[in-house]
């Protein structure tokens, strides 16, 4: 098992409902390169002034809304149409949400 910092504890679960999978492991041959290759070096090479570069932030340096950052920001630009989350339910139904879906409360009703 893996703590929140990504360092392994070799504890079991605590509740015999938790599951431990199997890292997935997938060809390198990809037609388009995934954001996230290599999570150790990213983790080694994060540094929070560079990421917040690219968050609008509250006025006044005051904060950050996530909502706001993770959807609403992109429901309003270009990236209102593409694909944000993808929900996959225990049945095998497969429902995808754009931004601009996502933003809207009406759209996840179910």
């Amino acid at each position: 098992m893996r703590d929140l910092n990504g360092e392994i504890t070799g504890r079991e679960p605590e509740s015999p409902k938790l599951t431990t999978w199997k890292t997935i492991e997938k060809p390198r041959n990809w037609g388009v390169t995934p954001n996230l290759v290599d999570y150790d070096m990213e983790c080694s090479s994060f540094s929070w002034d560079e990421a917040m570069e690219d968050l609008n932030g509250l006025p006044d340096g005051k904060g950050l809304n996530i909502g706001y950052e993770a959807v609403d920001r992109h429901a309003k630009g270009e990236l209102a149409d593409h694909l944000a989350n993808r929900w996959l339910g225990s049945d095998g139904e497969i429902r995808d949400f754009s931004y601009a879906e996502l933003r809207d409360p009406v759209t996840l009703q179910p």
